[in-house]
């Protein structure tokens, strides 16, 4: 018991709740601890000057979760917030643009080894506009994502976890299963992650075929399920993740 709640709040009970949904519960995680980021940053540090720094150096947010921020903001009445900031990075965007510009008027003439002069002042303006950081929402997500994974990877099958995630409905997107595998610190770690993603890919090819089987003329008179009705919508979320949403949740089953 003391492991597990060391584990909390982004470990194990965290986890446990996200796997009562059906979905990938490593994207539920992610999206919550995005959405409780953005919701403190609109609610309590707009005007913070190092909050400000960070998401200066990172052009803003990745646009993931610059759309959940806008969406969040929507429905949180906090688009005032949301001005303040990107007026603020608008106008550092726009100094770094100019001095790029200028930059490449001043490389006229001047060649980089392996390319030509034009080559060079294109690719220089290009890694000047850079973003200098990390996306400030990627790093709370990411955090949950690992956890989550890890958790995942180690977890017997006849543990609580391990019945959780091969029950109906559940399992890995694609992405989230890239990831894990690249965190996998044993081939057991790769096989619990693999058996996961795979039960739950076979349980859905089999509400795909139910789902196409019901529009043949046919068998029109036989009627969709639920799980075949959003089926396919869910084939495209196992393979590419789920989207974002306010408050943290995702399209359910």
């Amino acid at each position: 018991m003391r492991e597990r709640a060391a584990l909390t709040p982004v470990g194990y009970y965290d986890l446990r709740r996200d796997l009562e949904r059906a979905g990938c519960p490593v994207c539920r995680g992610a999206a919550r601890a995005a959405a409780r980021f953005l919701e403190a940053v609109l609610w309590e540090m707009v005007t913070d000057p190092g909050v400000r720094r960070r998401f200066r150096e990172a052009h803003g947010l990745c646009r993931d979760h610059a759309l959940l921020l806008v969406r969040e903001a929507a429905r949180s009445a906090q688009a005032t917030g949301v001005a303040i900031m990107y007026e603020d990075f608008l106008l550092h965007v726009r100094r770094e643009v100019e001095e790029a510009a200028a930059s490449a008027r001043r490389r006229t003439g001047r060649r980089i080894p392996g390319r030509g002069v034009a080559e060079g002042r294109r690719a220089a303006a290009g890694t000047a506009l850079r973003a200098h950081a990390p996306c400030p929402a990627c790093e709370p997500t990411d955090r949950v994502a690992e956890a989550y994974l890890r958790l995942l990877a180690e977890a017997e099958p006849e543990s609580e976890l391990g019945r959780a995630a091969r029950s109906e409905g559940r399992g890995l997107c694609l992405p989230h299963l890239v990831r894990g595998l690249a965190l996998a610190r044993s081939a057991a770690d790769v096989e619990r992650l693999a058996e996961i993603f795979l039960h739950g890919e076979e349980e859905l090819r089999r509400e795909l075929e139910g789902f196409v089987r019901k529009h043949d003329h046919r068998f029109r008179g036989e009627p969709l399920s639920e799980v075949e009705r959003t089926s396919w919508v869910r084939a495209v979320h196992r393979l590419v993740g789920a989207p974002l949403a306010p408050g943290g949740d995702l399209p359910g089953r």
